[in-house]
């Protein structure tokens, strides 16, 4: 497996995810493309060394997202009692391909990197965060609905019900029910945008909903329902041919982006590199809801003011121009 197999996957042809599926190595060099995902979203919005778990993140959350998404393909297809080279090897090497496949997307992450900040002000670069986040989760929806096609056999229409079904119900419990802004970590907005935010949240939930009630039922339906004889399209490719060599030419790409990323790192970290201080100020100081009388409010004020102050020592003045994108300088309790 080449480039041209790894840019046919993004473009969901068959006989690339046929061969990427049987690729050597794709777990490793998919690592590879995942952390490089991660530094394009992170270099410049988060000050690595103080909070170094932001490069952690999405390894944990796509390969929780791949398990869970291929958990309900393999039920529905073992509910139809499909052959295929997958069964025969069990679940977890099956997973392990489908992971491997589910990873090699992870460079349209790198969209993320387009510093937007920089080049627009801050309510159209927040939109422009937030469209090519939308976009690239579309992108991703349909490789996986051709994954799912090619490796187990469903059909166009079977594939994109348990998919989108799944990334629906997906969005609308990350969006609503997490205790992180997933949306604004994962778009990297920054600034104070909550208007735009909250106008999105209310059209995420308002389609996700629609979408959840049109699907629920084709969704179980598909889930459940037993195979027909000759209904399903095998995957030739796993049955017929073994593991193909994964080129050297794609694991330098995958390294050639890690290196790339991180060669921004001295140009991008340094003017995050008070945030932890910053941070760890501003956490000092108690909420007024919280707060004993005067002296509470107090209390928070002067710890507020206490980060202004570092903030001015490291860029010359305490307000909001030098400091990095993400950080506002009024904590949201004390903004009357």
């Amino acid at each position: 497996m080449g480039i041209g197999d790894w840019l046919g996957v993004l473009l969901l042809r068959r006989g690339a995810i046929e061969r990427a599926l049987t690729a050597r190595g794709l777990l490793g060099l998919g690592l590879l493309l995942v952390a490089s995902a991660a530094l394009a979203r992170e270099y410049d919005a988060e000050f690595i060394p103080h909070n170094p778990v932001v490069l952690a993140l999405p390894f944990v959350a796509s390969a929780a997202a791949a398990f869970l998404l291929f958990v309900v393909l393999w039920l529905a297809a073992v509910r139809k009692g499909w052959p295929g080279a997958a069964f025969r090897e069990g679940f977890w090497p099956a997973f392990g391909r489908f992971l491997g496949v589910f990873w090699l997307t992870a460079p349209m992450a790198w969209f993320y990197g387009i510093p937007f900040e920089r080049l627009l002000p801050p309510l159209a670069a927040a939109e422009s965060n937030l469209w090519v986040l939308g976009l690239v989760a579309l992108w991703r929806v349909a490789v996986m609905v051709r994954v799912a096609q090619v490796m187990f056999g469903f059909s166009m229409y079977q594939a994109l019900v348990l998919v989108l079904f799944f990334g629906d119900f997906a969005v609308l419990g990350v969006v609503f029910f997490a205790p992180w802004p997933v949306m604004e970590i994962m778009g990297g907005v920054r600034g104070d945008v909550e208007e735009l935010l909250s106008t999105v949240r209310i059209m995420l939930g308002f389609f996700g909903a629609l979408v959840f009630l049109l699907l629920l039922v084709p969704f179980f339906t598909t889930l459940i329902a037993r195979g027909v004889a000759g209904e399903c399209r095998a995957p030739r490719a796993m049955v017929l041919r073994e593991e193909v060599q994964t080129a050297a030419g794609l694991w330098a790409t995958a390294l050639a982006a890690l290196l790339a990323w991180s060669a921004l790192l001295p140009f991008t970290q340094p003017p995050l590199k008070g945030s932890g201080r910053r941070t760890s100020l501003l956490a000092q100081s108690p909420s007024p809801d919280n707060a004993t009388g005067c002296a509470g409010v107090g209390a928070s004020v002067a710890a507020s003011g206490s980060a202004t102050r570092y903030l001015g020592r490291q860029g010359g003045r305490g307000d909001s121009e030098s400091a990095p994108a993400r950080w506002n300088p009024v904590p949201a309790q004390l903004r009357w």
